[in-house]
């Protein structure tokens, strides 16, 4: 019986596959070392931006108060201003009427003398046309 011992290109075969095997558990620590520190540099991220949208809901809050302390002011000021414009057009308008009324009756006053003159001269002008006729 003769034994015989297999060719030497499968020993080469042998150590490159060995050296594959090397590089890829190489690769995978590395990887998973990679990995881990890329989920704890990630969560140090996340941590911050909670922090950051912490801070900012406080700004935003506090901006919404100010906000509405400012928007109160504003429509209190514009309350008192039409207030004021409305009692200063009332105001207007009643001397208007005030003023109005007196013309009204001065214009009465005016059409009752007006009357009474046409009367005055309608009986004047009757009064002298008899005469007219007598001559």
């Amino acid at each position: 019986m003769t034994t015989s011992l297999p060719p030497a290109s499968l020993w080469e075969q042998y150590s490159v596959i060995a050296i594959l095997v090397l590089v890829f558990v190489v690769l995978a620590v590395a990887g998973k070392a990679a990995f881990k520190e890329f989920r704890t540099w990630q969560t140090e991220q996340d941590g911050k931006r909670e922090k950051e949208r912490e801070t900012q809901r406080g700004w935003e809050a506090e901006q919404n108060k100010l906000r509405e302390v400012e928007q109160h002011k504003r429509d209190e000021m514009w309350r008192t201003f039409f207030n004021q414009l409305q009692e200063r057009q009332s105001e207007d308008t009643r001397k208007t009427n005030e003023i109005l009324g007196k013309l009204v009756e001065r214009m009465d006053a005016v059409t009752i003398e007006l009357r009474e003159h046409d009367i005055w001269a309608h009986e004047a002008i009757n009064q002298v046309r008899p005469m007219r006729q007598r001559k």
